[in-house]
């Protein structure tokens, strides 16, 4: 017995007389008269929504099994500290006004049952210093909820924000449209869906350590998760495949995050969708949905959503974070990317070009150096406009605000209005706009 052991009962017996072990099994065992300073509790219905239920605990100052799930109680002891001796099973789950935990005292962190989950109102920080302190094991330190957070149920409480666990898309739910943070794994395995279910408030998904943080697999009809790639992840361990996309033969990468850092490193086995080529290069089974024979139509190209994905990688001595953005960040530019195929286009009549295309076309470099126009479309695309000193990542139509509003948002607004004037002569020349 530890010497820490025997204090704590000493302790209780000099307050409170003899040690007592109380088993609770049932809500009889809640109307005797003994003062249990030792607990087994058990999580009957009856026992966890009994009024006498925290009167009877308070005073424990060694839980030997405590389970106590879906109660309405706000703290659960009154002790200064409970110890949770060798072979000690602590199971907390799904406690809606739970806010306070004794301080705990883990005997022996390599001998002990542990599970906090879904206590929205519950700080764990001190449970988890003591077991990090203690060196608890990394599947007990996932199993205990960071603070303030939800369990992955359905349907969801509507206060839930943050939620600790795994999210089922296969299973989506309406009322996980509320959640911001994910601390876990989000998975969508064996469905027969065609499109990723979108989490509408789904920013961030946190990595547990030695979980991925990602899981798309056999999905047999499966053609895109632009929903999970506009998402940030938080990367902390690149050891153990973080990022597990397997066994969809319909999925493609769309050309607005193919050359982003997560396809890069997460979807090497992914192939490309053939936006702007003819469908005589795709199989049949994994034609673009929308896509006509040899061509592109505005409609098919995917609306480019500006959120980055954010991949953390730090390195476990010295502590440090590695924040990598993604293609097109509006912070850090576009990073270097191969070229696009271009696809071959009939040439103008040079009397509609004109004799001096060639002198506009040198005017014209410094504006647009990286500047893609797809012909037969409203589309345009600026990815960097280098020499006026611009990262600033662009999608635009002549619907929503025509050219000049297009370039005024890519060129300096200095008061000479030449600044965009080739470029639009040049545009009007050829019959683009």
């Amino acid at each position: 017995m530890s010497a820490m052991m025997s204090i704590s009962i000493l302790v209780a017996i000099l307050t409170c007389g003899a040690a007592e072990l109380c088993q609770i099994r049932n809500a009889n065992d809640l109307t005797n008269a003994k003062v249990c300073t030792e607990l087994e509790l058990y999580a009957n219905d009856e026992v966890m929504k009994s009024p006498l239920l925290f009167d009877k605990i308070k005073m424990a100052t060694t839980y030997r099994h405590f389970e106590l799930n879906g109660t309405e109680l706000e703290k659960i002891s009154e002790a200064r500290e409970v110890l949770l001796p060798k072979g000690a099973t602590v199971t907390i789950w799904d406690n809606a006004n739970l806010q306070e935990l004794p301080k705990f005292n883990i005997v022996d962190a390599n001998d002990i049952k542990m599970s906090v989950i879904g206590n929205p109102k519950l700080d764990t920080r001190q449970l988890l210093m003591e077991c990090e302190k203690k060196r608890c094991s990394q599947d007990t330190l996932n199993s205990i909820q960071v603070p303030y957070s939800c369990r992955a149920i359905a349907p969801l409480p509507t206060s839930c924000r943050i939620v600790f666990g795994t999210i089922p898309l296969h299973l989506h739910h309406y009322s996980w449209g509320t959640i911001e943070t994910l601390y876990g794994t989000i998975t969508l395995e064996n469905s027969q869906l065609k499109r990723a279910p979108k989490l509408e408030m789904l920013e961030q998904v946190i990595q547990l350590k030695n979980t991925p943080v990602l899981v798309v697999k056999n999905n047999s009809k499966l053609e895109e998760i632009d929903s999970l790639l506009d998402l940030n992840y938080v990367i902390i361990d690149n050891q153990t495949s973080p990022v597990q996309i397997e066994e969809n033969p319909n999925l493609c990468i769309d050309v607005n995050h193919v050359d982003s850092t997560f396809a890069k490193r997460y979807m090497k086995n992914v192939d490309r969708c053939m936006y702007g080529h003819k469908m005589a290069e795709v199989p049949e089974d994994r034609k673009a949905r929308g896509l006509q024979e040899g061509g592109v139509e505005s409609s098919t190209v995917p609306e480019h959503k500006e959120s980055p994905i954010i991949i953390i990688d730090p390195p476990l001595d010295p502590p440090h974070v590695e924040t990598v953005e993604p293609a097109g960040s509006a912070e850090s530019g576009p990073p270097p990317s191969e070229p696009l195929e271009e696809e071959p286009t009939e040439a103008a009549p040079a009397s509609k070009l004109g004799t001096d295309v060639g002198d506009r076309n040198a005017e014209m470099t410094t504006v647009d150096q990286n500047m893609t126009a797809i012909l037969g479309n409203e589309v345009w695309r600026v990815e960097s406009n280098e020499s006026l000193g611009t990262t600033e990542s662009v999608t635009t139509s002549k619907k929503a605000g025509g050219l000049k509003g297009f370039l005024e948002k890519i060129l300096p607004k200095s008061g000479n209005q030449a600044t965009y004037l080739f470029p639009s002569i040049f545009l009007l020349s050829i019959g683009i706009v």
